[in-house]
């Protein structure tokens, strides 16, 4: 099966895939902050204490980008194009 109106239907179950995905990070990481008062270095943290295992971005096959910041932190996808 083939055809413009199949790859948009995989190109909208893609982006789907990776709201679903870093908002369950989000949620992931809030309940982490809970725990220790501070989010955590990396991703991997996550693992055995919230999550079992970290999502990777349907786009690239890679980690979701993940960084804290002073009054929270940033989780997302590079999206369709794959510029950060």
């Amino acid at each position: 099966m083939g055809g413009p109106v199949y790859l948009k239907f995989q190109e909208v179950l893609t982006e789907l895939r990776a709201r679903y995905h870093a908002a369950a990070l989000a949620i992931a990481l809030r309940q982490y902050k809970m725990r220790h008062q501070t989010y955590p270095e990396s991703l991997e943290h996550l693992v055995g204490e919230v999550i079992t295992k970290v999502p990777t971005d349907p786009f690239t096959g890679n980690a979701f980008h993940y960084r804290r910041e002073e009054n929270g932190f940033v989780v997302y996808s590079v999206g369709k194009d794959g510029v950060d």
